[in-house]
Order: structure tokens, then sequence, then C-alpha cells
């Protein structure tokens, strides 16, 4: 995990969004982001939609459990090198040489997990904190360990991501690897642009994707008379 130094003192590591994975009209899988999270008094069809399904019968209620949005948090993400015994010895490196630098989406477990490490066990600072683990001097590698899959690629019953800290601290730059970490900061994600108001669609342009029609119009209610005189 990778901290931008150029964000503002104070800033947090992560951006936090709610996203919604659904089966189009045009038959792919799609992944939006649900407009109500952002914007207080925003409706979301999909949250509507999957709302409706949660009274119905157990098909239904999967699928309400399918299309609900999901909490979801955006953080820059480096990915190591390790050798045959697990350590990290390295950055993996994109081909013009500089490190592979991605913005990684994590659910809520992941999340958790990994501030469980910065805070302690239970994200309340019991246990052993270790701090800031994104430090660029004094941080921790970390290891996030996919669940097993079940049914329809999701997590089989039980089981969770795993989030394991690196057992010491080590430098973001190893010596021989200078050349190519420099100017760095210019290569981390603007987190806060992923979830900027342009990349977030409308009521309408959501209800399109899903339907695969145009909303309904809603005729708003005739104005009351004036009273009589």
């Amino acid at each position: 995990v990778v901290k931008n130094p150029q964000y503002d003192f104070g800033a947090d590591v992560y951006v936090a969004g709610a996203e919604h994975w659904y089966d189009g009209t045009d038959g792919k899988r799609h992944r939006d982001w649900c407009p109500a999270f952002f914007a207080e008094g925003v409706q979301c069809p999909l949250d509507e939609a999957s709302d409706r399904l949660k009274g119905g019968d157990e098909a239904d209620q999967k699928l309400a459990r399918d299309l609900a949005a999901k909490d979801v948090f955006l953080l820059n993400f480096v990915l190591r090198r390790l050798d045959a015994q697990g350590a990290v010895v390295g950055t993996v490196l994109r081909p013009d040489g500089k490190p592979d630098i991605r913005i990684l989406a994590v659910p809520s477990t992941v999340f958790l997990g990994i501030f469980d490490l910065v805070l302690g066990a239970g994200g309340q600072g019991q246990g052993f904190a270790l701090g800031e683990i994104w430090d660029p001097q004094a941080g921790r590698d970390i290891l996030i360990k996919r669940p097993a899959a079940g049914q329809g690629g999701r997590p089989a019953p039980g089981e969770q991501y795993k989030v394991q800290a690196a057992p010491t601290a080590s430098p973001l730059v190893i010596p021989a690897e200078r050349d190519a970490w420099r100017g760095w900061p210019a290569l981390l994600h603007d987190l806060e642009a992923e979830v900027s108001p342009d990349k977030i669609k409308s009521y309408d342009e959501l209800y399109r994707a899903f339907y695969g029609e145009q909303p309904p119009t809603t005729v708003p209610p005739a104005a009351a008379a004036p009273p009589a005189a």
C-alpha cells in the first residue's frame, strides 16, 4: 500500500465508494458506482431493483444480494517480486522500467484486515499495532490471500480474504532499484479522480444499462387550486 506524498497532510490513504455488479442487456457483466453512495437524496435504480427482489422467493433474494451495492475501497498498490521462499526481493517493473503501481479495489473485509494491522486487532488499537504500513522507509509489505472460489467464482461459504503483514519492516525502494523509482509520486493514481462526478452514471444511464429501456416518466401531481376568496 502506498500513500501519495502529494496529498494534503492528514488525507486518507484510501478512497471509499460503493459499486454494483450486474448483468446488462448486452449479456455482459457490468460494474458501476452507486450514485446514492456519493450524494444524499440521490436515487439508484439498481438499489430499487435489489430492494424489490428481497421480497421474492429464494432465487429472487439471491439476485437481490448479487445486485446490492457493495462497499469498496481504492488504494495505490505496488506489486512486489518474491523469491522461492516467498521473501520480497524487489518490485515488479513495467515494460518501461518503472514500478508497477496499480489501483486496487478491495472489499470491506480486506480493508478492515489492512487497518487491523495498522491499529491492532479489531481495528481499535488492541493487540500489536504496526502503524503506518505505507511509510516509504519503515512500512511493511502485505500479502492478500484470495479465498477458495465457490459457485459463480465468489468466495465459498465461510471463506474470507486474509491479510498478512511481512514479519519485518522494509523500505519501499531497494538500492538496486533507485533509478527505476525516480519521480515515483508522479506514477501514483489520483484515487479521488476515480470517483469524480464524470465517472458516476446518472439514474437514467444506469436504468438504460440494466433494463435496456428508458426509465418511466413520472408525471408531477397537479397544483392545488388556490383557496376561495
